[in-house]
């Protein structure tokens, strides 16, 4: 067991050399490199985020889940026959791992309430005391493996509602990633680029076979059933397609052409590839025989882990003042725009490596949003399970539904959201969403 807890501190220790490397490149940014201290920390602090998924990830390993099992004796049983190798004991480990890096990022956001500036004191603890704060997350992983079993086995619900608020934050940022690239390549190829037409056309028509193909999937493997009708199922799947024709047509609708130029098909893929991963991981969980078909629980672990770090990295590099974000009605001025995480790029045009005008996106915001992605990815390790202390040793939140009508209910808002985003303009046309 010993070595077990080694291994996390060995994880989270390799995380400080890389943070290592990140500060000295960041005393390399005072002659005047790219690198500023605030994208610096982010990336840092995605980095930890990182390491520990990782870390948590191995604890489901068969040879940990029967190291881990040593600890019955200090924390309780595990909801398993005793004498038997349990898959608990793993899933009880990365809830563990990633509760400690929730109330890491808890405490650091509590800490960051009200930071206007760099001049505020509080900035050394954002930016600076890495050896502290490892040492503290730590703690944390290490002292949450003597915490009684019978704490973790109700925490699944906490992290599927943490799960549910990240998915919609998920969304937000993926509709403004969605928006600048789709802007930027527009713009290239309306100067002549040849790449970006290609680029426009090719990512475009990927993600729509891609989502497609998904579907047509679903519809073969999670839509029939012996002795079922799998009503369910199929609904949700054809819901999930209406809306991804409904999202394409209104991309090429006239008027939302009219309204906003840039807006194309490869936005509207972009959601339709989202909705659709949502669509399979919500029916391979659905309860009864219509979710064996096919065993995809690896591939949308991967999947969903992968748009997950793809948000975290997309939120700790952006520093474009460009931000789409008003498109969603957020607000009316730029003032607005630090609600997010997104930086406002002034200082990088000016050269400033600190933010002692004023922090270009809200830390303790930013603390929220990690602590809610480690809570996500923590249902997400371990397949949305919910441990509870009985004879069910394999129970998931999915058997229950509650997992699968988060995620439904996610690309539905996801959906939504984007079509909003393409016909408030003409709703409202006397309000700027630029």
């Amino acid at each position: 067991m010993g070595s077990v807890l080694g291994t996390i501190g060995s994880a989270i220790a390799s995380a400080a050399c890389c943070l290592g490397s990140c500060m000295c490149n960041r005393c390399c940014s005072g002659s005047g490199g790219p690198c500023k201290s605030s994208t610096l920390t982010r990336v840092a602090y995605a980095l930890i985020l990182l390491v520990s998924a990782i870390t948590a990830w191995v604890l489901l390993d068969p040879k940990v889940e029967h190291a881990l099992q040593k600890m019955q004796k200090y924390v309780g049983s595990a909801g398993c026959e005793d004498g038997t190798d349990c898959s608990n004991w793993g899933e009880l480990g990365v809830y563990r791992v990633m509760s400690a890096v929730g109330v890491f990022h808890f405490v650091l956001m509590l800490l960051m309430i009200g930071v206007k500036s760099s001049r505020d004191p509080r900035s050394s603890i954002q930016n600076g005391w890495w050896s502290i704060k490892l040492l503290f997350l730590t703690g944390l992983s290490v002292g949450a493996f003597f915490i009684d079993n019978s704490f973790f086995f109700g925490i699944g619900w906490f992290g599927l509602v943490c799960g549910f608020i990240f998915i919609l934050i998920q969304m937000v940022l993926l509709v403004d990633f969605a928006y600048k690239v789709g802007d930027s390549w527009v713009s290239q190829a309306e100067e002549g680029s040849g790449c970006h037409k290609f680029l426009l056309f090719g990512v475009s028509f990927s993600l729509y076979i891609l989502s497609f193909a998904v579907t047509i999937c679903c519809y073969v493997f999670y839509a029939k059933a012996d002795g079922e009708t799998c009503g369910l199922s199929k609904a949700i799947i054809s819901v999930n397609l209406v809306m991804s024709v409904i999202m394409t047509l209104c991309s090429l609708s006239t008027r939302v052409q009219e309204a906003q130029p840039s807006v194309g098909l490869l936005q509207a893929s972009v959601i339709t590839f989202y909705t659709t991963y949502l669509t399979w991981s919500a029916v391979s969980n659905v309860d009864g025989t219509c979710s064996q078909g096919v065993n995809g629980s690896a591939t949308t672990r991967v999947v969903g882990s992968l748009l997950t770090f793809a948000a975290v990295a997309y939120s700790s590099l952006r520093t474009s003042h460009s931000s789409q974000l008003g498109r969603l009605g957020m607000g009316e001025n730029s003032s607005e725009e630090q609600v997010m995480l997104l930086d406002s790029g002034d200082d990088v045009e000016s050269g400033k490596t600190n933010e002692e005008d004023g922090v270009k996106y809200s830390w303790s915001f930013f603390h929220l949003t990690f602590m809610l992605a480690a809570f996500y990815l923590m249902m997400l390790i371990t397949d949305w399970a919910n441990i509870k202390d009985g004879h069910n040793a394999d129970n998931h939140v999915g058997s229950g539904m509650a997992s699968v009508w988060v995620q439904v209910v996610s690309s539905w808002i996801a959906a939504l959201l984007y079509i909003w985003t393409l016909v408030a303009p003409i709703c409202l046309p006397n309000r700027d969403f630029s």
